[in-house]
C-alpha cells in the first residue's frame, strides 16, 4: 500500500536499518558464572590443599658443629681467625693468657742464664789462676829437680870418698869418727833427694786435684743448667697445651663467640666449626615442632624450609625430607648440644615444649647451591650450616570440599 504522503516505507526502512538485534549483557555474565562454578566444584573436588605443620630449626651436618673450647680459662689476648675462615687440623686459634706460668718460665730462664754466667766466670777466673799456678809449680819443680842434681853430684862424690876412707880406715890412717861422718853425710844426702823427689810427687799430685776440682765444679754448673733446660722445656711445652686453642679437624668457622681481652672458664664454648660442610649430602636441618600439634609426622614427609636470609616468594622452597622423628620432649640441654644458639633456644622454647625432627636436604648439581628448590633455580647464594629456618611439614594433602562440607554439617545440625 503506498504511503499517501509518499514517505511512509522510506522510514520503516530506515528504522530496520537501525534497530540490531542483540544478545542480553547478562547472558555473558551466567555463562562465565557457570564456568567459573564448574571449575570451582571440579577444583574442590579432585584438587588438593596441603596440610602443614611450623616448625622452627637450624641447617646443620650430620656430624654437626664441632665445638672448641680451652684446656683452661683465662684472658684471651689474641684471635687468629675470623667467622667464615676455613682452618685446618693444628691450627691455633685463640691464645689464653696463663700470667703465672709465663712467670715461673720467666724465672727459670733467669736462673739458667745467671748459671752460665758464673760457669763463664769460674771457667774464666780458673783459667787465669790455672796459669799463675802451672807457674810457680813450674818454677818449683825446676829448683827441685836442679837440687836433685846438685845431689846428685853430692852423692856421688861422697860414694868415692867413702870407699877411699874404708881403705885408709883400714890402714889405720884415719879414725872411724872421721869415717863415719862421711858415710853419715852421704845419708844425710839420699835423705834429702827424698824428701825433694816427694815435693816433685806432691806438685804432680796438687795439680791433679787442682785440675779435678775445676773439672767437678765446671761440671756441677753444667749438670745444673742441663736439668733446668729440661726442666724449662716441658714448662714451655706444658704452657702451650694450656695457652694455645688448636683445631683438631679441618672445617669452617660459622661462630665466633669472644673478643680479644674477654675472660673465659675452661669450659666456655669460643667458636663453632662446621666440618661437613663441602659434602653437601650431609647437610641436614634440627626442626624443633610443637609437641601440641594434631597431625602425626612419619619419615617420608616432604617439608619446605624457608631460610630466614631468602625471600620465598622470589627462590621458592629449599625442599627435604623427614629423616627422623624423636618421641619425646627436648629438654634444654639436648637444645643446647644441637643449637649452641641461646638466642635460638630461648625462641623455640617460648612457644612451649617442642620435639625434634631431623629434615635431610635434598640436593640438585643444577641450582647454584646445590640444593633442590621449589623454583627449581633457587637463590644466588650458599647454604652454609648455622643458618636459621622456618620449615613446613606437609603431613598430607586434602581436597577443598572437605574443609567446607564440615561447616555445612554444623550450619544444618
Amino acid at each position: 500500500m503506498e504511503n499517501p504522503h509518499g514517505n511512509h516505507s522510506d522510514v520503516n526502512e530506515s528504522l530496520m536499518q537501525a534497530i540490531v538485534i542483540t544478545r542480553p549483557l547478562y547472558s555473558y555474565v551466567l555463562v562465565a558464572f557457570i564456568i567459573a562454578s564448574l571449575i570451582t566444584i571440579i577444583w574442590s573436588i579432585f584438587g588438593s590443599i596441603p596440610q602443614r605443620i611450623e616448625g622452627i630449626g637450624e641447617i646443620d651436618t650430620k656430624r654437626g658443629l664441632e665445638r672448641i673450647n680451652g684446656a683452661y680459662g683465662g684472658e684471651i689476648s689474641e684471635i687468629r681467625i675470623k667467622l667464615n675462615d676455613s682452618v685446618k687440623n693444628g691450627d691455633v686459634l685463640f691464645v689464653i693468657m696463663r700470667p703465672e706460668m709465663k712467670s715461673r718460665i720467666q724465672k727459670m730462664k733467669i736462673s739458667i742464664e745467671q748459671l752460665k754466667q758464673k760457669k763463664a766466670l769460674i771457667y774464666s777466673g780458673n783459667n787465669k789462676n790455672t796459669v799463675i799456678k802451672k807457674k810457680v809449680d813450674k818454677l818449683g819443680e825446676s829448683r827441685l829437680k836442679q837440687k836433685i842434681k846438685e845431689i846428685n853430684k853430692n852423692l856421688l862424690f861422697f860414694e868415692k870418698r867413702i870407699s877411699q876412707e874404708k881403705e885408709m880406715f883400714e890402714k889405720g890412717l884415719i879414725t872411724y869418727s872421721q869415717y863415719f861422718s862421711t858415710q853419715n853425710n852421704f845419708s844425710s844426702l839420699q835423705i834429702e833427694k827424698i824428701t825433694i823427689e816427694e815435693q816433685l810427687n806432691l806438685i804432680s799430685l796438687n795439680n791433679e786435684e787442682w785440675n779435678l776440682d775445676i773439672n767437678i765444679s765446671e761440671n756441677d754448673i753444667s749438670n745444673q743448667v742441663s736439668i733446668l733446660e729440661k726442666a724449662l722445656e716441658g714448662l714451655i711445652k706444658n704452657y702451650k697445651i694450656q695457652t694455645e686453642v688448636t683445631v683438631k679437624t679441618n672445617g669452617v668457622i660459622r661462630q665466633l663467640n669472644v673478643r680479644l681481652g674477654d675472660v673465659v672458664s675452661s669450659d666456655f664454648i669460643l667458636a663453632l666449626l662446621a666440618v661437613d660442610e663441602s659434602k653437601l649430602k650431609s647437610y641436614i636441618l634440627n626442626l624443633y615442632i610443637p609437641f601440641d600439634s594434631n597431625e602425626l609426622i612419619t619419615e617420608g614427609m616432604d617439608v619446605d624450609i624457608q631460610p630466614f636470609n631468602i625471600d620465598h616468594n622470589l627462590y621458592g622452597w629449599l625442599k627435604g625430607n623427614v629423616k627422623y622423628v624423636s618421641q619425646y620432649t627436648s629438654d634444654r640441654y639436648g637444645l643446647l648440644n644441637d643449637l649452641e644458639n641461646t638466642d635460638l633456644i630461648a625462641l623455640i622454647e617460648s612457644k612451649g615444649a617442642v620435639y625434634k625432627i631431623v629434615v635431610e636436604l635434598k640436593t640438585d648439581p643444577n641450582t647454584f647451591s646445590g640444593f633442590d628448590w621449589s623454583n627449581k633455580k633457587g637463590p644466588p647464594v650458599k647454604i652454609f650450616p648455622g643458618q636459621l629456618t622456618l620449615a613446613y611439614v606437609n603431613v598430607k594433602t586434602k581436597a577443598p570440599i572437605d574443609y567446607v562440607l564440615p561447616i555445612f554439617n554444623d550450619y544444618f545440625n
